[in-house]
């Protein structure tokens, strides 16, 4: 028997304000092609898996998203706070610009030293452990079901690189493009061997409109 993981990128939000950090923590809903690719999501869901469980970042935009396709898949989403994206704290009213210049730490260094603290938020480490923890927790309640986590970029990114063994604070860390609306399917055997089937899958978006 084994448990498969299937992880979602939301679909794409309303637009970042003047290039402010707004995405990071800002709850923001989903743009009406985000919810067209929500719907895309579904239908791929739909036919392609048997999804059992389904579990979402408390963020309006994960939320919009997995209520989409769990109407799909007939599941009712179960909201999980450890999902969440990085909390960026004093950053999140700032450009990227202004970020680099105020906490050049942070920007600049924080990603590859992990424990760069954004003031009043998080660490990407603090993320890597958070985001592990509750992937782990939901794997032992869900086990052997195909359970759809719908949620953002560093999560993601960050649990892919805990999967493949990676600690936050290791050099030469692997990177992952994650796109809107993207799948990353991943496999756990009950022997504990690990199966990667794809990573930032979005073709069930071919046939949208630019």
């Amino acid at each position: 028997m084994s448990t498969e993981l299937i992880l979602i990128c939301h679909g794409q939000s309303v637009r970042r304000e003047e290039n402010r950090l707004l995405g990071w923590w800002s709850d923001v809903s989903l743009s009406p092609k985000g919810r067209q690719q929500a719907l895309l999501l579904g239908e791929r869901l739909q036919s392609s898996y048997d999804i059992q469980s389904v579990f979402t970042s408390p963020l309006t935009r994960a939320r919009e998203t997995a209520n989409l396709i769990g109407d799909m898949v007939r599941v009712v989403p179960t909201v999980e706070t450890s999902l969440r994206e990085l909390d960026a704290g004093a950053l999140s009213r700032l450009s990227y610009e202004e970020a680099k210049v105020r906490f050049p730490d942070v920007i600049l260094r924080g990603k590859s030293s992990g424990e760069g603290h954004i003031p009043g938020g998080e660490s990407y480490a603090d993320l890597h452990r958070r985001v592990a923890w509750g992937l782990e927790r939901i794997i032992a309640q869900c086990l052997n079901q195909q359970i759809a986590v719908v949620t953002h970029g560093g999560p993601i990114v960050t649990y892919l690189r805990s999967f493949l063994g990676y600690e936050s604070d290791q050099r030469n860390k692997p990177r992952f493009i994650c796109d809107v609306a993207s799948v990353h399917h991943l496999k756990i055997d009950e022997d504990g061997e690990k199966t990667v089937f794809c990573l930032n899958d979005s073709a069930h978006l071919a046939e949208m409109p630019e």
